[in-house]
């Protein structure tokens, strides 16, 4: 069983995260070359789906025994392993519509219904909502017949039965092929929705922790390691709860929320009593200042007033609120562009480079979105037609942004600053812990994060207007980008310096 205690920092991208004219070489290997100007090699890459798909941004395949031919092929997968450790999804809750077993259903329903959630004879309000409305079910008239498809997430994906012997042994090649291309760890993607009942609700119903862990046996037996796509809420934190299980890490869906807020607000408060509750979880907590889809509004862990006031702030910048079936669901502005509206254009990357030091510190593992690390905002130069708000944030990033970047003294800055946290390895205080405090009063806008194992101390102020002093000068830290030679923090700064007993 590998180990997940020297993996820090996770990048998530897609393969064609890029926009290029280049057609000597695959996306994946342009976005592999590209990574290695300028993130270490311990940095961990989460590579989104390159599978044929037929729809969900790739998160819909048809199969998983190939590269989608216009990506690249898996040798380009087998050699970007070499050069870093990488996660690959693992989609196995559902199939692509176009996959040979949907069309096999199509076809001819009776022979293949064991190995899809397919009903003959119910309708679609018969069972439970889809997370992204409407209902689960929808109704195919086949060879004189009504069935219904459990499709959860939309028209364009199926969902499996992970009991079928058919859907295991799949399962298991898939993984096979990705441990003889190097590949690191395997993303449980969508793993509450494993298990079904007709009358229960869309999420966690009898028998899906058993699926759960079965799955996780395999991506073990694989010499795969695995991360779970769970929220650490109070049901997420019920699931791999015992033994080796207990080792994967699960995510804090609410935290691109909370850290949000402490922007807008200009106060670390709510941040630090956020954070102090993860450690006590004693769970490997992943920490992502925003996911591929956008800001996340549907933790449970979010207040009402939490949700209120970031939707009232979305809603006076004229920011996209997705909302399902009646709920809001995410912000679907890209992060960046939802900083810049809070804190000031010329703030962005200030309030970036803050996330990125909060998220590395305070969890077991910091995620970043590749455009978000690079500042990218597509709102000021990408044409999305798409229909699905979530498009936005997958437009694809110039190559003379990331190359102008990376001259910049923002792109100097990140290399700084990353150098630094590749050493934070941190675990959310299960062998690693922490002291997280706030300022008071006039001081509300610091957050003081110390790692104790590291031997290191993060000072941040979330001020837009007040500088604050932390005793610590200048050349007593090992990074900064606003610390003076009195000891004074300037407003939207961090400094890193070693603990007081190294100093």
């Amino acid at each position: 069983m590998k180990s997940w205690s020297r993996i820090v920092l996770i990048v998530g991208a897609y393969p064609d995260s890029l926009a290029s004219s280049c057609n000597k070489t695959s996306p994946i290997s342009e976005l592999s070359e590209i990574l290695s100007e300028f993130l270490p090699s311990e940095i961990c890459l989460h590579l989104l789906p390159f599978y044929p798909s037929s729809g969900d941004f790739g998160f819909a395949p048809n199969t998983l025994r190939k590269v989608r031919s216009d990506l690249g092929n898996w040798s380009d997968i087998g050699n970007l392993a070499k050069k870093r450790k990488i996660i690959i999804d693992g989609i196995y809750n559902h199939v692509g519509i176009e996959h040979e077993w949907v069309k096999s259903f199509l076809e001819k329903p009776s022979i293949i219904s064991n190995v899809l959630f397919a009903y003959k004879g119910l309708q679609p309000n018969q069972g439970p909502l889809s997370p992204r409305g409407g209902f689960a079910l929808r109704e195919y008239h086949i060879e004189d017949e009504c069935w219904c498809l459990w499709q959860t997430f939309s028209e364009a994906a199926a969902d499996v039965r992970l009991d079928s012997v058919i859907a295991q042994k799949e399962i298991k090649n898939h993984l096979e092929v990705l441990a003889s291309h190097g590949v690191w760890g395997v993303r449980l993607d969508a793993l509450v929705y494993y298990a079904k009942k007709l009358d229960g609700d869309i999420r966690h119903n009898p028998g899906v922790y058993e699926k759960a862990e079965m799955v996780a046996d395999w991506v073990y037996e694989a010499g795969l390691n695995p991360i779970a796509q769970l929220d650490c809420d109070a049901m997420g934190v019920t699931y791999f709860a015992e033994g080796k299980y207990k080792q994967i890490p699960i995510n804090d869906f609410s935290f691109s929320t909370i850290l949000a807020l402490a922007f807008i607000e200009g106060s670390a408060k709510g941040l630090e009593h956020h954070l102090k509750l993860n450690t006590k979880l004693q769970r490997v907590v992943t920490l992502a200042p925003r996911t591929h889809d956008g800001i996340l509004l549907r933790s449970e862990k979010l207040s009402d007033v939490d949700k209120a006031q970031i939707i009232k702030f979305a809603q006076r910048e004229n920011l996209k609120v997705r909302i399902s079936n009646g709920t809001p669901y995410e912000l679907n502005c890209s992060a960046p562009y939802f900083y810049s509206k809070a804190v000031g254009v010329d703030n962005t990357y200030r309030a970036i480079v803050i996330a990125l030091s909060v998220a590395s510190f305070g969890g077991g593992h910091a995620y970043f979105y590749l455009p978000f690390l690079v500042g990218y905002m597509p709102e000021y130069s990408a044409e999305v037609q798409d229909e699905d708000p979530r498009a936005l944030n997958r437009s694809k990033i110039p190559i003379e942004h990331i190359n102008d970047f990376l001259k910049s003294k923002d792109g100097d800055l990140l290399a700084d600053l990353l150098n630094v946290l590749c050493v934070v390895n941190t675990d959310n205080g299960v062998s690693h812990p922490k002291e997280i405090q706030s300022g008071k009063d006039i001081d509300s806008g610091l957050l003081v994060i110390e790692d104790k194992t590291c031997m290191l101390k993060l000072y941040v102020n979330f001020s837009n207007s007040v500088s604050t002093a932390i005793g610590v000068c200048e050349k007593e830290a090992i990074f900064t980008n606003g610390l003076t030679e009195n000891g004074v923090l300037k407003p939207l700064s961090v400094a890193i310096v070693k603990s007081d007993e190294e100093r």
